[in-house]
């Protein structure tokens, strides 16, 4: 049995008060590496590193929402070369049933997960 390597993120807010300024979506998006992790993850810890020796500075950590866009364009072609597996889930709360409503904002988050783990199963 090989090693799995996950990687999850969030995006958007969870409550459904979209026109107090909250998001339109929730999403879960994961990025599944198969196998020997180390080179891939070797490969992001260098490029950090160099951007670190470049005086590229990351006061709210190193994060494509707060990175410049050729800090993104880097990482991301860094990513594209290992070629992992994404999977994710967006879910529109506008349309989300009045019983999920109900139930508040952890069985929401949970939906999202459920659906994403049962999308990444195919």
């Amino acid at each position: 049995m090989s090693e799995v390597f996950m990687y999850a993120d969030e995006t958007g807010n969870l409550d459904y008060d979209v026109a107090g300024g909250g998001s339109k979506y929730f999403g879960i998006g994961t990025a599944t590496y198969q196998g020997d992790h180390e080179s891939a993850f070797w490969q992001g810890h260098r490029l950090r590193l160099a951007h670190a020796r470049a005086g590229v500075e990351f006061p709210k950590g190193y994060h494509a929402k707060n990175d410049n866009h050729r800090t993104r364009i880097e990482v991301c072609d860094v990513i594209r070369n290992q070629a992992p597996r994404f999977g994710m889930t967006f879910l529109a709360k506008d349309n989300a049933y009045t019983n999920v409503r109900d139930k508040g904002q952890e069985y929401l988050y949970r939906i999202a997960w459920s659906t994403s783990e049962r999308s990444r199963d195919r």
